[in-house]
């Protein structure tokens, strides 16, 4: 399986349950997961992980994390 480049996807929301939005630190779309310390991640590429490890799947290769704007 291929890397999966959340960059070339549209926004909005997608049929697997997962959103695209831009990225406000580097412009980038990117899949958006919040961060459990606060803020955002923005998922930019991810590789499959054939086999899973510890259920996971994909691993993000690359990724921006942007803060709570109240933070800035």
């Amino acid at each position: 399986m291929d890397p999966a480049d959340f960059c070339s996807m549209p926004v909005g929301k997608h049929a697997e349950g997962f959103s695209i939005a831009v990225c406000p630190r580097c412009g980038r779309h990117g899949r958006v997961q919040v961060h459990v310390a606060g803020g955002r991640v923005y998922d930019h590429v991810a590789r499959p992980l054939d086999p899973p490890v510890a259920g996971v799947h994909v691993e993000i290769v690359e990724w921006c994390e942007v803060p709570d704007p109240a933070d800035w």
